[in-house]
């Protein structure tokens, strides 16, 4: 089980989610073109789900079972289909550890 300090950063993070979602699909638009042609409405709620799933993992210390990623590999599926490649749905709009601010201090 996590500490509270660990605890409270996620809440604090949570309290950020705005912020960093709109920073993340900012990020996304700017240095992955290929997400250039996809809805900034898509990339927003994926990049908030993605977000979601990486801060309770913080918060919870427990990462997400396989069976809890189905809706992201049905992203990345769309994804693939609306003509994204694989480096650029890896790289993407993340939402994810990487875009959650370093070090994370309560």
């Amino acid at each position: 089980m996590p500490d509270s300090s660990i605890e409270n950063a996620a809440d604090l993070l949570f309290r950020d989610l705005q912020y960093l979602k709109a920073s993340s699909v900012q990020r996304c638009l700017e240095e992955v073109p290929g997400y250039r042609g996809v809805a900034e409405t898509d990339i927003s709620s994926s990049v908030e789900q993605n977000l979601r799933m990486a801060i309770h993992a913080v918060k919870s210390g427990v990462v997400p079972a396989s069976s809890e990623l189905a809706l992201e590999a049905r992203v990345a599926q769309v994804r693939f289909h609306q003509g994204l490649r694989i480096e650029d749905v890896l790289r993407g709009c993340g939402g994810g550890p990487r875009d959650l601010p370093h070090p994370v201090q309560p």
